[in-house]
């Protein structure tokens, strides 16, 4: 049958390179999404998982993206094109020095939340 795990990421970054990071994450979530799914439906596949950017109105030096989990259960197509598509991401961040990220599980069929990998420091590579 399959198991469900959510998978969720946030990036964060200053805010005049987000826009250019979603531009990527999007490329990247695109491309893995396409290799099982027509281009029509994925993109609006990535659409509805990557987020817009967010900037805090309060503090504005950061600016958040989150992408939000496929909904696919393990081992089928979507979510394996989720986690193709974030480790392209991870990668990516950590050539990006001024983005921090956390990639998350949580829910699902066993309903334990805990952190995956991480960088959290700007500059300093902390991924386990």
């Amino acid at each position: 049958m399959g198991h469900i795990n959510y998978r969720v990421m946030i990036v964060t970054c200053p805010p005049d390179e987000a826009e250019g990071l979603r531009d990527q994450f999007f490329k990247f979530m695109f491309d893995e999404f396409s290799r099982d799914i027509d281009d029509d439906r994925a993109a609006l596949m990535t659409e509805k998982i990557l987020s817009k950017v967010f900037v805090a109105p309060v503090n504005g030096d950061n600016a958040l993206i989150f992408i939000a989990p496929s909904g696919s259960k393990e081992g089928w197509a979507p979510a394996e094109a989720w986690k193709r598509a974030t480790r392209k991401i991870e990668e990516h961040c950590e050539k990006t020095p001024g983005a921090i990220w956390a990639l998350f599980s949580m829910g699902g069929d066993d309903d334990e939340i805990g952190m995956i990998r991480r960088r959290y420091s700007r500059g300093e590579d902390s991924a386990p």
